[in-house]
């Protein structure tokens, strides 16, 4: 019992002493005391810095950059009109509202008049009209976003107006693109300063390729806890991951690595959130084998997306029936319709007019027996597509459907694609940022020649609707629209990551869109 006390004292003078010292360090912030598995007391200090990577460096011009790591890493330093989180709801940022009129077809958007630039001066609509022109008369990466605008102007110091071709669902979310100053140049050279409203301030580069950003005193959102984020140059991905492993950096994504061939060695933590990234199965409206819908549907039943998700992504996505990320907040949940079902899959294609002859299904077609036989086509140099392809066409002739893959290089398959050439074809597509589906399903043009008046119909009356719960509806009838159609079958969305060492703490919430998002509330502790 003494030697038990005299343990407990000693435990309580080392927590006193630690706590003393941290509060004499300037370049710590202290937590408070918490308790760990064993009930020790133990502190945490939290460092003023966190170490970044950036790989392939082009430009820190962020509307410039072919970089997915640069354009990461200017999300510290410039900020959009609109942010969206990890579940799609469109945050204000450099914008406080916007009003969209009854037809869909104009939105203002009502500016901050709090916001200065790093430089002091101040932010207004002159600085979004010229990143808006910038973008539509250059090659940025954020110029399909801007597709859908016929007019833009400057309505006044803190007001812009954007006029729209049709109205366009979520039209807010795809304003999440990095506002530049007014008159700063779209030099993509690689010395280009970068000048933003951000978090944090572009401060010096030094020898070693290593760029020293500082928090902005005045930035509009508040304090953070981090002050200063070293980003480091890298050659490649590969140079990258081998900076994370040797603790030269503090975290990395799952753009760099890949989680399916790579594990992470040491103490990590794997903050995880769902991409727009989808891939599908792509269906030929032109063959008449699968003109039924009940066919489609048997189709669909006889994918099996979950284990695809499983044996095939190691768990690196999430299987869906409806061109909607499921992270979504306006995702419908009771859309998930078509698992994998052999008996419902030989109840519709029955329901089509197809029974099983010799182990094959068939049926009488215009006076003619026609099997139902199904190439799937796929790019040869992507492992992953190939795998899809092999497991559904396994399943199909496991089940009656005469199956095979075919194979080609990436140039074959598009052209096959373009020239409607296939059956079914495996697809991967990055969804817009306000899920807009109409690219796919518009009877205008798409992959499977699909058309229908009332899928257009209500797909307009998306761009027009307003309030939350209304907009909630409408991907609820969307989705009921689709999946009594199947214009083409949906696998599943793609799951991303940021990866972390053991020392990054606080409200760590990455999205598709930004992966340091919410930066100001993050920790680095060195202990």
């Amino acid at each position: 019992m003494i030697l038990k006390g005299i343990g407990s004292m000693k435990r309580w003078f080392s927590l006193i002493l630690i706590l003393l010292l941290a509060a004499c360090r300037g370049e710590y912030a202290s937590e408070p005391a918490q308790t760990d598995l064993s009930g020790e007391f133990v502190v945490k200090e939290s460092s003023s810095i966190i170490r970044i990577p950036v790989y392939s460096f082009d430009t820190f011009n962020p509307i410039a950059t072919n970089s997915t790591s640069v354009a990461d890493a200017m999300r510290l330093i410039y900020e959009p009109l609109f942010e969206i989180d990890k579940n799609f709801n469109t945050n204000p940022v450099l914008a406080k509202g916007y009003n969209l009129s009854s037809d869909g077809l104009r939105i203002e958007i009502y500016l901050r008049d709090d916001v200065n630039w790093h430089d002091g001066t101040k932010f207004t609509a002159y600085d979004v009209d010229y990143t808006v022109k910038s973008i539509l008369q250059g090659n940025s990466v954020y110029k399909s976003n801007l597709q859908d605008v016929a007019e833009y102007r400057v309505q006044g110091n803190y007001t812009y107006v954007f006029t729209l071709k049709h109205p366009t669902p979520n039209f807010e979310a795809l304003l999440d693109f990095p506002i530049v100053q007014n008159k700063t140049g779209m030099s993509v050279d690689a010395d280009y300063i970068p000048i933003g409203t951000g978090p944090y301030m572009f401060t010096s580069e030094n020898a070693a390729k290593r760029i020293v950003l500082k928090a902005n005193a005045n930035w509009h959102g508040g304090n953070v806890n981090i002050k200063n984020i070293s980003i480091f140059l890298l050659k490649d991905k590969e140079t990258a991951v081998s900076a994370f492993e040797a603790n030269e950096v503090d975290c990395i994504t799952t753009s760099a690595l890949s989680l399916k061939k790579y594990m992470p060695r040491g103490k990590t933590t794997q903050f995880d959130y769902i991409s727009n990234d989808m891939t599908y199965l792509g269906i030929n409206f032109f063959n008449s084998v699968l003109w039924g819908s009940s066919t489609r549907k048997a189709i669909s039943c006889l994918i099996d997306k979950n284990t695809i998700v499983s044996g095939i992504l190691y768990d690196r996505g999430e299987a869906v029936d409806i061109p909607v990320n499921p992270s979504a907040w306006y995702y419908d949940s009771q859309s998930r319709v078509y698992t994998f079902d052999t008996a419902r899959a030989a109840e519709l294609l029955a329901a089509d007019g197809w029974a099983l002859s010799s182990g094959v299904y068939t049926r009488n077609f215009n006076g003619t027996v026609q099997p139902l036989k199904l190439e799937i086509l796929t790019n040869s140099d992507n492992k992953e597509k190939v795998d899809i392809a092999n497991n559904i066409a396994k399943t199909f002739s496991e089940n009656g459907i005469l199956a095979t893959v075919k194979a080609v290089s990436f140039s074959e398959y598009q052209s096959l694609i373009k020239e409607k050439r296939f059956d079914l074809f495996v697809g991967e597509i990055v969804m817009p940022d306000n899920m807009d589906p109409s690219f796919l399903l518009g009877s205008g043009g798409n992959y499977f020649t699909y058309s229908n008046p009332e899928m257009d119909a209500l797909i307009m009356r998306m761009g027009t609707v307003q309030g939350k719960d209304a907009l909630k509806q409408m991907y609820v009838q969307f989705g009921e629209l689709f999946n009594k159609e199947i214009p083409f079958i949906p696998i599943f969305f793609r799951k991303e990551s940021l990866i972390s060492n053991a020392s990054v703490s606080g409200e760590v919430e990455p999205s598709f869109r930004n992966v340091y998002k919410n930066i100001a509330k993050w920790y680095v502790y060195n202990k």
